[in-house]
């Protein structure tokens, strides 16, 4: 049922066709902004399959302190390790990752 709603509001949208479940693409419909960054974290997991594990480090997650709570909820479900950048070393140009 969410496929043939999520085409019906593609096409009434005039998405491409290549958006829509029937072109190949599609999407989800979701409740909350946690559910959605899930989703969002979950396309990180499959991009991640395609690309193999030992890149890990090439798929990133930022947030600020004004960041919604949802992703840093979102990050913990999906089991991403918290590492912390600070703003001094992102103006040296050569950040040092340190887990936060």
């Amino acid at each position: 049922m969410e496929m043939a709603v999520v085409d019906c509001l593609g096409k009434a949208l005039h998405w491409p066709e290549n958006l829509l479940f029937a072109g190949g693409g599609g999407g989800t419909l979701v409740d909350t902004s946690c559910e959605a960054i899930l989703c969002a974290l979950a396309a990180r997991d499959r991009k991640l399959a395609d690309i193999g594990g030992k890149r890990i480090g090439d798929l990133v997650v930022y947030w600020s302190d004004q960041t919604h709570f949802a992703l840093r909820k979102a990050t913990r479900i999906a089991g991403i390790q918290r590492i912390a950048l600070s703003p001094a070393e992102l103006r040296a140009g050569e950040p040092t990752w340190t887990r936060g």
